[in-house]
């Protein structure tokens, strides 16, 4: 009977940089293989058989690929580690979204950053949409350019 250990690395493909997953996939493309009673990610179990015990945080990919179950190619970290590391490697979905829904695009001048809501949105938009607010509460509102007054 072979051992936990033997079943592992025998559905591994080294190559010179990952080392392939080559057994069950889960939906989202990491590895599943089954330790004892349960199922787990393979690169969480290549840390166990490596390390000699389950490690207590989420096992980062230093490689972004999700099924490399080679070591050197993981650390630890938690959920805000992964998500600087996502955001630092431009693999979140947000940075697909290069224009607002009106075409506007999002440029280091047009764009509006809200750190508390970790979001964005068009600056020219928000332009617009004051200017619109204004004009309906005030229909009758002139509009005068402003001169620079000199005093006598």
């Amino acid at each position: 009977m072979r051992t936990v250990e033997q079943r592992f690395w025998e559905k591994v493909q080294k190559t010179s940089d990952c080392w392939i997953w080559r057994g069950s996939l889960s939906r989202t493309g990491y590895g599943c293989f089954r330790f004892g009673d349960k199922t787990v990610l393979a690169h969480r179990a290549s840390y166990f058989l490596t390390h000699g015990s389950w490690p207590n945080r989420d096992v980062l990919h230093s490689c972004d690929n999700r099924s490399c179950v080679r070591p050197d190619h993981h650390f630890l970290g938690g959920q805000s580690e992964n998500m600087k590391d996502a955001a630092q490697k431009r693999r979140l979905w947000q940075f697909s979204i290069t224009h607002c829904p009106n075409g506007h695009e999002y440029t280091l001048e047009n764009t509006i950053r809200r750190t508390s809501r970790k979001s964005r949105s068009c600056l020219t938009c928000s332009l617009e949409r004051s200017k619109k607010i204004r004009d309906e509460e005030n229909p009758n509102r002139i509009r005068r350019k402003r001169r620079n007054r000199i005093n006598h």
